[in-house]
């Protein structure tokens, strides 16, 4: 197994594979996982959050479950969601029809789009470690031209901690490992590149701790 996580470290080196998300049309079990850190971050935004008119955006959102359950803690009149994949956008649809809320659903490239509007809170979980260095600074850029002054940034990604790099190499070993193009940083990583991009890091946390790791950051404009 420890030769599996020499070879994984090796591996993140190389040419990458693009995911196929029409295969992988989302874990029912990983937003759940991931929405425990995402309450931290909310519980400290929620005395400063607008008591009406608030807009949510989620940024390569699949199922968009997470931007919904933030409305049921924050008040939001209403959410976009913008992914790529029209399978997700349907799976999304199909989510939100029996639920009470104005969605806009949006099939665009996440590292180009300019919806010519602001929004008090912008997420996304899952997604930059899918992208080059050149392209997270692109998507940077997007968060930062959407963002509202005085809003705020929730985003998480993998994290090359040992537990990581165990479960990793164990799918890898056995043929089940899906997201072959996923880079994971490192929380210096992270916040250095959102700093980088104008940002300030407010805080930070861990889910996922004992499987694939996640770290989140909750940020602002500087």
């Amino acid at each position: 197994m420890f030769q599996g996580i020499h070879f994984l470290t090796k591996n993140m080196t190389q040419e990458r594979k693009v995911t196929n998300w029409d295969k992988y049309l989302g874990s029912p079990i990983y937003p759940y996982g991931v929405f425990k850190g995402y309450k931290k971050f909310i519980n400290q935004i929620k005395k400063d959050w607008p008591e009406q008119g608030a807009k949510v955006l989620e940024l390569g959102s699949g199922s968009g479950r997470i931007s919904f359950w933030i409305s049921k803690i924050l008040p939001v009149s209403e959410i976009v969601l913008v992914d790529y994949n029209e399978k997700l956008l349907e799976k999304s649809r199909k989510f939100f029809s029996d639920k009470n809320i104005k969605v806009r659903f949006i099939k665009k490239d996440i590292r180009q789009i300019d919806l010519n509007e602001k929004f008090n809170l912008i997420h996304n979980s899952g997604v930059l470690e899918h992208f080059l260095i050149q392209e997270q600074e692109q998507i940077i850029k997007v968060h930062k031209k959407h963002l509202k002054e005085g809003g705020w940034i929730i985003t998480y990604v993998p994290t090359p901690n040992l537990s990581y790099k165990f479960w990793r190499a164990l799918e890898e070993m056995f043929g089940v490992w899906r997201f072959h193009d996923e880079k994971p940083l490192k929380l210096s990583e992270l916040s250095n590149l959102f700093e980088k991009g104008g940002f300030k890091v407010l805080d930070s946390n861990k889910v996922w701790k004992a499987y694939l790791t996640e770290i989140g950051l909750l940020l602002n404009l500087k």
